[in-house]
């Protein structure tokens, strides 16, 4: 009787641990990361604790942090990568052009691919004339946070920026593609981002 007793508490404590399962109250989420390790996020306050056999340790803080940031923590953690690390931001119409902008995170660091189109009825060759003219020209990417606090922050010259063409060599756009030395919990918090990119002026 006793040996059933502890075999029917184990399946009861691991089960959530496998399942990432919320609590009856919708607080907790707890997350398995591999090597006995188990993330516990609370939704209430954003504490996000780090579980190690019977050690815990606090890797973000109680301050409140925003539902996306938990969902997105709570995907990558279940292993749903696409939905979790890879994030695609709102473009950024600026005159006659659009920027892009996606990212994604790998083991300490935050790849991004920044993109620059010509705008609608604008042709590719007054985007051209606006980046070949000044190419020693840098312009910064910024990275915030909920409140606009920058994240992260990188300077990019003009003249490192690629030229994607079509299969006519045609101009279709500028792109950048660089990465950050970024913790994970940095980059899940990222919600929006700017550039001081000049073509305008």
């Amino acid at each position: 009787m006793k040996k059933a007793f502890i075999i029917f508490g184990l399946v009861i404590l691991t089960t959530p641990l496998r399942a990432g399962l919320f609590d009856s109250d919708d607080q907790f989420n707890l997350q398995a990361a591999g090597e006995g390790r188990v993330y516990r996020i609370d939704r209430k306050t954003g504490e996000v604790l780090l579980i190690m056999g019977d050690k815990s340790q606090v890797v973000a803080g109680t301050e409140s942090i925003p539902r996306p940031f938990l969902e997105r923590l709570s995907s990558f953690l279940s292993g749903s990568e696409s939905n979790g690390s890879f994030r695609n931001f709102p473009d950024i119409t600026h005159g006659k052009f659009k920027y892009t902008l996606m990212a994604w995170w790998h083991r300490g660091t935050a790849h991004y691919r920044f993109s620059i189109y010509p705008g609608k009825d604008i042709p590719a060759a007054v985007l051209q004339q606006k980046i070949t003219e000044k190419p020693f020209s840098s312009f910064n990417l910024s990275f915030q946070n909920q409140t606009g606090f920058s994240i992260h922050e990188t300077s990019i010259l003009l003249n490192s920026l690629a030229r994607v063409v079509d299969d006519k060599n045609e101009l279709q756009y500028y792109e950048y593609q660089g990465d950050i030395a970024s913790s994970f919990f940095d980059f899940m918090q990222i919600e929006s981002w700017n550039t001081t990119l000049p073509l305008e002026r």
